[in-house]
């Protein structure tokens, strides 16, 4: 399921998804996300 909370032209995009499905473990050692700092942030918009 998808839902937009945010209006098309705001100029940014806020929505949220949600799993329907049966869940499962992750597993060992799997990680869902990385977390970075603002280190590695500014650097990243210099490159650009």
């Amino acid at each position: 399921m998808r839902e937009w909370l945010s209006a098309p032209d705001a100029g940014f995009g806020v929505g949220v998804h949600r799993f329907t499905g049966e869940p499962a473990p992750l597993t060992v050692g799997a990680h869902m996300f990385t977390f970075v700092g603002y280190d590695v942030l500014a650097q990243s918009a210099r490159e650009w």
